[in-house]
């Protein structure tokens, strides 16, 4: 997978479909969307970014799962209820009951994540159009949502060999920790994990994810990385971060990962 960086994003394709990641330069969502300046200008800009990728011009809607920290996937298909929050043109819709990954048949659709060092994952099955995206922080990974993504996959009967999937920036293991209590979920992937004190952990969690992904039956080969830390990349002209970071600045800043829909079916 080609990776372009842009001054304000990354993008690249996935089956037919783009996958941006935004940078803090002029995207600062907040952690809760407030109707904050910062977030409202970064919607703005978003809009500006559609329009640039030419993308569709009329109002937006985004789908966003709640990203709770759970191993909750829901299928976009069957919900009826969602929580909507306007924002100029664009329109985000998150489903009811909480989750932290959603799916869909529908091509069309365009799907979010707000993450400020967590993973996030999209997939596209390019011959029927399913398409998924999910937030998978620590407490994701050590309750393995890919699982839980696996099987709402196999309902829909697609083949998960066949499925391109993208992971998007997050924060590396050099500066990723846990303490020995929370450490103990990961004992069992001893290569992704090391300790200097016994009390402190790096954590590679990318690696374990990977992993997960393979076991369930996905095809390591379809799987893709944006390899950027959002905790480290800086960029010298700027002289700037590129990436908001919750564990760097402790702030609500938040990224934002999309998986656009495929304007061909809309």
């Amino acid at each position: 997978m080609k990776i372009k960086e842009k001054k304000d994003y990354l993008i690249s394709e996935i089956a037919g479909s783009k996958a941006m990641f935004t940078k803090r330069n002029v995207f600062n969502f907040s952690r809760f969307l407030e109707m904050n300046n910062e977030t409202v200008d970064s919607f703005l800009n978003l809009e500006e970014l559609f329009k640039k990728e030419k993308e569709k011009e009329d109002i937006n809607y985004l789908y966003v799962p709640n990203s709770e920290h759970t191993n909750i996937v829901l299928n976009l298909d069957y919900c009826t209820y969602y929580k909507m929050v306007q924002y100029n043109e664009i329109i985000l819709k998150m489903p009811k009951p909480l989750c932290d990954g959603i799916l869909t048949t529908d091509a069309s659709k365009s799907l979010v994540v707000f993450p400020g060092d967590c993973i996030v994952v999209a997939g596209v099955h390019q011959t029927t159009g399913v398409r998924f995206i999910f937030h998978a922080g620590w407490r994701g990974v050590s309750q393995n949502i890919s699982k839980n993504i696996t099987i709402e996959l196999k309902k829909l009967g697609v083949k998960l060999e066949e499925i391109q999937l993208v992971i998007f920036p997050s924060i590396s293991a050099k500066y990723f920790t846990l303490d020995k209590e929370n450490a103990k979920y990961f004992l069992k992937y001893k290569a992704f994990i090391s300790s200097n004190d016994g009390e402190n952990y790096n954590i590679d969690l990318v690696s374990i994810l990977k992993s997960q992904l393979t076991s369930e039956g996905f095809s390591e080969k379809n799987i893709s990385e944006m390899q950027y830390c959002t905790y480290s990349e800086y960029d010298s002209e700027l002289k700037e971060y590129k990436f908001n970071s919750y564990r760097r600045d402790k702030s609500i800043h938040r990224n934002a990962a999309l998986l656009i829909g495929n304007n061909k079916d809309l």
